[in-house]
């Protein structure tokens, strides 16, 4: 009995020891295997990263090559834009840490930048019939001429003008004639909406009249570039009130600045000035015109907080930009009792000019200034 004891201990010991061992090697296994690995990504990190920091700067620029070369490891990222830069990955077994010159892009170079201005341009100085401001301001600014439209003031129904309207098929808003007869089958209690898009952007203007009808207000008129845009609109099941505008069309200046046509883009350039002078235009007929982009969102009646107390004394509205609080963002304009002479059409014509808008050249004055409407 005394003997199988001693044996079952000393098994017991020969355990615990074989098991120490054991351990003991897994534990410095372990630590090689990390040391390894953090020498391996350190490595790594600095061949993915070559190039972004001076004392990493290769000494000549790495040239892209096409997505299909494979000389990579693949625990190597290809990338084509800092944003996308990850960490890499875990390293595989038996690879070797990759070379600078095996760091690859994934897509092609981005697009050269227009070429530089054969010279530079003018410096900017005001047009002669860019008059000085106004003097009136504020509730000068209200003392509208007797055979200007008059508003109603602002109750509930005061604005809601769904089914109330002729709609509006198709003509070029450059034409005084058009905006003669925009005017006045377009708006209500002196009020008329504006928004500008084309073809790319008929989703966003769609959704935008869906929220206004629901509020019961149809008085607004979509502006879109080409006149072929404004029969399809037509054609849809929205049937939106449309008008084109003929504005810088086949302006020499458009492929200098790369400002061609395209069909699902903004066409930013000449539906921001064209917008400008629409709203210019409909001050001189009366009208309270109000701008908004198309991804503008109307929660609620507009006029309500625009008619209220606090806004009803101010004539012309923009909103600030997000991140500047010294910075307006156009998404949305309104002119309240802009009288034609006074202060906020000063400010609207200030953003541009029809004569240098129509003159045969390059744009650089419109952008480096402001320049006059007229």
């Amino acid at each position: 009995m005394p003997p199988r004891q001693k044996s079952e201990g000393w098994c017991s010991g020969k355990s615990i020891i074989s098991g120490a061992i054991v351990a003991l090697i897994i534990v410095v296994a372990w630590d090689v295997q990390v040391l390894d690995f953090k020498r391996a990504s350190a490595k790594n990190s600095k061949v993915l990263f070559r190039g972004l920091t001076e004392d990493e700067a290769p000494e000549a620029p790495v040239e892209p090559l096409k997505p299909s070369v494979t000389s990579a490891p693949k625990h190597v990222m290809r990338t084509a834009s800092k944003k996308t830069q990850e960490l890499p990955k875990d390293p595989i077994p038996g690879e070797d840490d990759p070379e600078p010159s095996e760091i690859h892009v994934a897509s092609p170079p981005p697009a050269p930048c227009p070429p530089p201005l054969s010279s530079p341009p003018p410096p900017f100085s005001p047009p002669p019939d860019l008059k000085p401001p106004p003097e009136v301001v504020g509730a000068a600014e209200r003392k509208r001429p007797p055979n200007m439209c008059t508003p109603k003031p602002w109750s509930e129904d005061s604005h809601k003008s769904l089914g109330k309207l002729q709609q509006f098929r198709g003509g070029d808003m450059m034409d005084p004639k058009v905006l003669d007869r925009v005017a006045e089958s377009r708006s209500f209690n002196c009020e008329i909406i504006v928004f500008a898009s084309n073809e790319g952007g008929v989703l966003m203007a769609a959704n935008t009249i869906h929220q206004l009808h629901k509020l019961g207000i149809d008085h607004y008129i979509w502006i879109v570039r080409k006149e072929e845009h404004c029969a399809r609109l037509l054609d849809g099941p929205t049937k939106p009130s449309c008008v084109h505008t003929s504005l810088f069309r086949n302006h020499p200046g458009f492929p200098y600045w790369g400002l061609g046509e395209c069909t699902h883009c903004a066409d930013a350039f000449p539906v921001w000035i064209s917008r400008i002078m629409i709203l210019d235009e409909l001050i001189e007929r009366g009208l309270n015109p109000m701008y908004v982009d198309n991804d503008v969102s109307f929660q609620e009646d507009p006029y309500r907080l625009l008619k209220s107390a606090e806004l009803a004394e101010h004539n012309l509205m923009m909103q600030l930009e997000q991140h500047n609080i010294h910075g307006l963002n156009i998404g949305m304009i309104y002119c309240q009792d802009c009288v034609p002479g006074g202060r906020g059409q000063w400010v609207l014509r200030g953003a541009t000019s029809s004569p240098r808008l129509r003159k045969p050249r390059p744009l650089p004055d419109l952008l480096h200034g402001l320049i006059n409407v007229r």
